[in-house]
């Protein structure tokens, strides 16, 4: 099953309030949710929120197909449900996104609307972890300039998967191929899909057992 993941550090330089540029706004969301923005008494945080289900959304559509492009006004959000947002692209393609949110960092996986059990199952369930999917996020330590963010995420995706699969983190190797992140053992693909995030401080991603 595709899936995506963004991660928002709250605390960044660019996401603090007052950061973003007007044109900012106009260039990612809609009317309808620039309208929902101007009505909220905390625009940053919904702001990100927005972002973050976007992103999200972008990357499990590319997944579905590789032409896909981040247009942000393409995809469009509906209102909150019970854990985060439906996202519909301008292709007619239907995601749902959940969010987790802490005063630091907002945090967004999403998946195709799903028809099925699985894929329902894997954004609605209160457990964020079970025995065919991982979420994490890791706040990275020591300072920033001294620190790889994408060999951080690439490492914490590699401990994900073999979690899964039953294998050790160093026998896995993360990369990526037309953009989209691979799980590989020995030059094998792994039956997982992967999402990689990292944005200030946190790295995150999320990975999900292929079926069948």
């Amino acid at each position: 099953m595709p899936v995506g993941n963004d991660i928002v550090d709250l605390q960044d330089p660019e996401a603090l309030p007052g950061a973003s540029h007007p044109r900012f706004d106009l260039r990612v969301f809609t009317r309808d949710e620039r309208a929902r923005l101007l009505r909220c008494h905390r625009p940053t945080t919904l702001r990100w929120r927005f972002w973050a289900a976007k992103e999200s959304a972008f990357k499990a559509a590319r997944q579905l197909d590789q032409s896909t492009r981040f247009l942000p006004r393409r995809f469009t959000l509906g209102p909150w449900e019970g854990a985060g947002y439906r996202v519909v692209h301008s292709d007619g393609a239907r995601f749902r996104v959940r969010i987790e949110a802490t005063h630091g960092w907002i945090h967004a996986v999403a998946a195709p609307d799903p028809s099925d059990e699985v894929g329902r199952s894997f954004l609605e369930s209160d457990t964020m972890r079970d025995s065919d999917r991982t979420i994490q996020v890791q706040r990275i330590e020591g300072p920033r300039t001294a620190c790889d963010p994408g060999g951080r995420v690439r490492e914490l995706a590699a401990t994900a998967a073999a979690s899964l699969l039953s294998l050790c983190p160093s026998e896995i190797r993360i990369r990526k191929v037309a953009g989209i992140p691979r799980a590989e053992r020995r030059g094998r693909v792994l039956p997982v899909s992967i999402s990689l995030s990292h944005h200030g401080r946190f790295v995150a991603c999320a990975c999900v057992l292929e079926q069948g």
